[in-house]
């Protein structure tokens, strides 16, 4: 953004590559990360697998929610510098910069979140 960044988080059903749900902080804390998860365990189910990037995987102990362990769900994390472990994600997010954020002028979180609202129903209903 023009002052500062904004981190954004998404789950992808990596079968559909539909964003299940996303969120945005404007710091690195995990706070953001577990809701985004719990979020997707609530409206879509518990998956057989919850993978992530290596920023904050799993092993770490913010990220280890306790929402994991009561649905048996298995963890596992990208390796350091291979992109192509989350590939589906990283990509969700590169056509997200570059198909809407880039050709807005987003001042603030607020209005990067409506852009985002309107964006990511498009993405998962009409975008090929």
């Amino acid at each position: 953004m023009a002052k500062g960044f904004i981190y954004p988080v998404s789950t992808m059903d990596w079968h559909s590559r539909r964003a299940q749900c996303w969120r945005l902080s404007n710091s690195m804390d995990s706070g953001f990360c577990v809701e985004a998860h719990q979020d997707a365990l609530e409206h879509h189910g518990a998956p057989e697998t919850f993978n992530t990037g290596q920023k904050g995987g799993p092993s770490s102990p913010q990220r280890r929610s306790p929402t994991c362990s009561r649905t048996m769900v298995s963890t596992s994390a990208g390796r350091h510098g291979r992109w192509v472990d989350n590939v589906f994600v990283e990509r969700l997010w590169r056509s997200v910069m570059y198909e809407d954020i880039y050709l807005r002028d987003c001042e603030t979180p607020a209005t990067l979140r409506v852009v985002l609202n309107r964006y990511f129903p498009f993405y998962n209903t009409s975008r090929r």
